[in-house]
């Protein structure tokens, strides 16, 4: 999913490279017994194309301006949000509501500062899924990195945001582990 090597893998999940390799095979051999019409969706036309970054566009606009609605939006029904290393997870538009609300979003939530621009997103891709570098503003208007946005979709609408909450991950993907200072 992050696009690590076999040896950084390895290193991360603290097993033999040869392990790794393994665990990728059986990973592969599973997702291609049952997901069998993926790669024709990947062939997608222009028109599907501009959809695709019609959403992407709305996800970060919804994200660093802390819009709740405009984020449960562009939603399916039974959407996920997960955040690893946290074994919590919220399914379907209103938990994702009633979560985000709270906390990541909240003036006074989970990561407190102030809800408005308190976050910016940073475009990348992981496992060719649409994936965003995500930053939080510090006290010194600084955004260090706080970790990696995965997204899934079907079709018009987002299935999945997975929040590998982990800010060296950036990096990995050649961005900045902090941004520069921004102008409030």
């Amino acid at each position: 999913v992050l696009d690590f090597s076999a040896a950084e893998t390895a290193e991360v999940l603290e097993i033999t490279v040869s392990s790794a390799n393994s665990a990728l095979h059986r990973a592969r051999t599973t997702l291609s017994q049952r997901f069998h019409g993926q790669r024709e969706e990947r062939s997608a036309s222009s028109a599907t194309d501009e959809r695709i970054q019609w959403l992407l566009d709305h996800f970060v606009r919804a994200w660093e301006n802390a819009d709740v609605d405009g984020l449960v939006a562009l939603l399916k029904e039974d959407a996920i949000l997960a955040m690893p290393p946290s074994p919590s997870w919220y399914e379907g538009r209103d938990a994702i509501r009633v979560f985000v609300s709270a906390t990541i979003f909240a003036e006074e939530g989970m990561f407190s500062g102030k809800a408005s621009q308190r976050w910016q997103l940073r475009p990348t891709k992981a496992n060719s899924s649409p994936a965003f570098a995500i930053y939080q503003r510090a006290e010194n208007n600084e955004f260090p990195a706080f970790g990696l946005l995965v997204l899934t979709r079907e079709a018009d609408r987002l299935t999945e945001i997975i929040n590998f909450i982990d800010p060296s991950l950036p990096p990995y993907f050649g961005l900045p582990a902090i941004l520069g200072k921004e102008k409030t």
